[in-house]
């Protein structure tokens, strides 16, 4: 039922930007909607998992950090789906949206899920968050260069590796699972 509901919200928001790949004049702004338009696939994928996790583990651990999680996640993913949405007619604008819910996940989502013959869960300091922090924050100086049109063929292609190579760790990870 989750796949559904999260497929139902990412889905239109993942078609305004496939329809930004083929409409947009200038080939760094068609980068930028294809990076995102995998992200977003990814990020679709992700809300899944972590919903799925919530509920296996909130079903077997009375904790209450998964409230908070829960919490974290709903208003992470609805930013998120506002950026994504957002980016169907303000590419740049959207995609900084998008990266402010990365930077509000890995701030407040105060847990981890760790997978196994059980699942478990591990509190995660802010300090063990710095690097996802750092390419966060990247990521969002890297879309407001873009956006004031600074190094914009450059930095599509950076984002554009940049998403690719995350979607292919969450992959990789997933498959080690």
């Amino acid at each position: 039922m989750i796949n559904i509901i999260i497929f139902i919200f990412f889905f239109p928001a993942s078609l305004g930007l496939g329809w930004q790949i083929f409409h947009q004049s200038e080939l760094s702004s068609q980068l930028i909607a294809l990076a995102f338009f995998c992200f977003c696939l990814e990020q679709a994928r992700m809300a899944v998992l972590d919903l799925k996790l919530y509920q296996q583990t909130q079903s077997v651990y009375q904790d209450s950090r998964l409230v908070q999680f829960k919490l974290v996640l709903i208003i992470t993913i609805s930013v998120e789906l506002t950026g994504f949405y957002t980016a169907s007619w303000q590419l740049g604008l959207g995609a900084i949206i998008v990266l402010l819910s990365q930077v509000l996940f890995n701030c407040f989502a105060g847990i981890k899920f760790n997978q196994g013959e059980q699942i478990t869960i591990e509190s995660v300091t802010f300090a063990e968050k710095k690097l996802e922090l750092l390419a966060d924050f990247s990521g969002i100086l890297f879309m407001s260069l873009w956006a004031v049109n600074f190094y914009s063929l450059v930095i599509a292609i950076a984002m554009l590796i940049i998403i690719l190579i995350y979607a292919l760790v969450k992959l990789a990870n997933l498959w080690q699972d």
